[in-house]
């Protein structure tokens, strides 16, 4: 089975709040998309994953908040910003 017209909106609209997010230099993880959204764990890890497998995305490991463990990081792909350069 495919993706649903409603998984695709629900990644257009996470893609503005996490642009808004970058702009205003904060952290991409999880707990801050969680934060900003009030999506659940669930929901961002779902809506991220399609993100990153579409390239849009780019997930590292580094540091959590409290410099113990991990925590997932995300940034824009350096293409993202490119292409959209190139059809303005």
């Amino acid at each position: 089975m495919g993706e649903t017209s409603q998984s695709r909106i629900k990644q257009i609209g996470l893609v503005n709040i996490l642009y808004m997010m970058h702009q205003t230099h904060e952290p991409l993880t999880l707990a801050s998309v969680m934060n900003c959204t009030g999506m659940t764990r669930g929901g961002v890890i779902e809506t991220m994953a399609a993100l990153v497998q579409r390239g849009i995305l780019t997930e590292t490991l580094g540091k959590n908040s409290m410099g113990r463990g991990t925590a997932r990081q995300f940034q824009f792909s350096p293409e993202v910003f490119s292409q959209i350069r190139s059809t303005v």
